[in-house]
């Protein structure tokens, strides 16, 4: 397995026990999320060109992925602060980060 489907792995399951099914609605929004921190994580970039080159996907082409990652960025059915509220109350003495 590669290092990022790996870290992928990882991190949906440590997220999906965190986020309430009425944050995400669908879980695609979790896995591109967590595509878009293993593309960040492992590239140090913000570039969606460059996260494209580093998913498993059965998208045949680099542009495809891209436009995936765009749509994510810009779902207006996603609200941050409802996705961040359950993981920072997750953390310990996430009180003083409120």
């Amino acid at each position: 397995m590669s290092e990022a489907k790996q870290m992928h792995c990882d991190l949906m399951n440590m997220l999906l026990p965190i986020l309430p099914r009425s944050v995400f609605g669908d879980i695609r929004r979790v896995a591109n999320l967590v595509w878009a921190i293993v593309g960040l994580c492992l590239t140090q970039t913000i570039r969606l060109e460059v996260w494209s080159e580093i998913i498993e996907s059965r998208a045949k082409y680099a542009a495809s992925r891209v436009r995936r990652f765009a749509r994510f960025l810009h779902n207006s059915a996603i609200d941050p602060k409802e996705w961040y509220t359950p993981l920072i109350q997750s953390v310990p003495h996430a009180e003083l980060l409120l």
